[in-house]
């Protein structure tokens, strides 16, 4: 009889162990293209409300660059394009968190949350929380 219970309590506790491994979630992450790289970001960036705490990811050159009212670097990762109107600049302001700074004018892949901040003199601001940063294997504009 000792032994049935036994049996019994280790089936309850394995079935509660791989039921609670079913209910881990795993994050979506919104990765933005090369090749559509500017119609993407711009997509985010008219429908930021449909974006706004997910994981986005893409890659970029990461460029560090002074506030113009601190003097302050801001760091954003972009790509250089051209458009109807010339060559242009796209991508989003990073926050590093604890991440090490990575040389200017690096390639890099950026992963992290898109988030909206208020800039006092701007007004809202999109700009990706960082989770990773990394230089990936092979240049791949």
């Amino acid at each position: 009889m000792k032994v049935l219970i036994r049996i019994f309590l280790l089936a309850i506790l394995i079935s509660a162990i791989s039921g609670c491994a079913n209910n881990i979630e795993e994050v979506e992450v919104y990765e933005i293209s090369n090749r559509f790289f500017t119609q993407q970001v711009f997509s985010i960036m008219h429908n930021s409300d449909n974006f706004l705490g997910r994981t986005i990811r893409y890659e970029g050159v990461y460029m560090p660059l002074p506030c113009r009212f601190t003097g302050d670097n801001i760091y954003f990762v972009v790509q250089f394009g051209d458009d109807c109107c010339g060559e242009e600049i796209v991508g989003f302001e990073v926050y590093l968190n604890e991440i090490d700074d990575i040389a200017a004018f690096t390639w890099v892949e950026v992963t992290g949350v898109l988030e909206e901040i208020h800039v006092a003199g701007v007004g809202d601001v999109l700009r990706i929380n960082v989770v990773s940063m990394i230089e990936p294997e092979g240049f791949s504009p």
